[in-house]
C-alpha cells in the first residue's frame, strides 16, 4: 500500500511577504502619479479682485496670507509634496474646496462671510490642523485671530458690534415713531 505523508502547509515567509507587499505599494504609486499630474490642475488663476486691505492694519493681510491664502485665494503655494500621489489629491480637494467657499482673489464674485469666519476661526477648524501640521506659521493664537475678524469685519463696512447698533437704533426708533423713509 502506498503511504501518504502529510505535508505542513506553508505560509510563505515574513520577508518575502513584506517585499510582495512593498512591491505592490510601489507599483500603485506608479501607476496613479501619472494620474495625480493629469486629472488636479495645480496652477493659480489670475487675482480679479481683493479686498480693500488698506481700510484694516496691515498685521490684517499677513495673517491672511500666512493662515488663509494658500486654500482660499488664488496665490495658492503649491509645495512640492502637493505633486506626489495621494498627497496631491488631499491638497487638491482642500484648495478646491477653499476657493469654492470663498475667494480671496475673487472677493468681488466669491467673498468670505465675516460672521462665517469668526465662527471658524474662534471654533478652531480653520486653518484646519492638517494644513498647520505642514505650515505652523498658520496656527493663529486668539488674539491673532480676533486681529483677523476685526479687520475683515472693517473691510467689509462695518465694525465690530455695528449691526447689534443698527438694531437697537432701528427698534429705539420704531417705538419713538420716528422710521426711516
Amino acid at each position: 500500500m502506498h503511504e501518504y505523508q502529510h505535508q505542513p502547509l506553508r505560509l510563505p515567509n515574513r520577508k518575502r511577504r513584506n517585499r510582495d507587499i512593498w512591491l505592490g505599494l510601489i507599483i500603485i504609486f506608479l501607476v496613479l502619479q501619472p494620474v495625480s499630474y493629469l486629472m488636479f490642475d495645480r496652477s493659480n488663476p489670475p487675482v480679479r479682485s481683493e479686498p480693500d486691505w488698506p481700510l484694516a492694519s496691515p498685521e490684517v493681510k499677513r495673517l491672511a496670507v500666512e493662515a488663509c491664502f494658500d486654500c482660499h485665494s488664488n496665490e495658492t503655494r503649491w509645495p512640492w509634496y502637493s505633486a506626489l500621489f495621494p498627497v496631491s489629491w488631499l491638497v487638491w480637494v482642500d484648495v478646491d474646496g477653499g476657493r469654492a467657499a470663498g475667494n480671496f482673489s475673487e472677493w468681488d464674485t466669491h467673498p468670505l462671510e465675516t460672521d462665517e469666519i469668526a465662527e471658524v476661526l474662534t471654533s478652531g477648524r480653520m486653518p484646519p490642523d492638517s494644513y498647520t501640521i505642514m505650515h505652523p506659521d498658520a496656527k493663529l493664537t486668539d488674539a491673532q485671530k480676533q486681529i483677523l475678524i476685526d479687520g475683515l469685519d472693517q473691510i467689509a463696512g462695518r465694525e465690530s458690534g455695528e449691526d447689534e447698533r443698527e438694531d437697537e437704533h432701528e427698534s429705539e426708533d420704531r417705538e419713538d415713531g420716528h422710521e426711516d423713509e
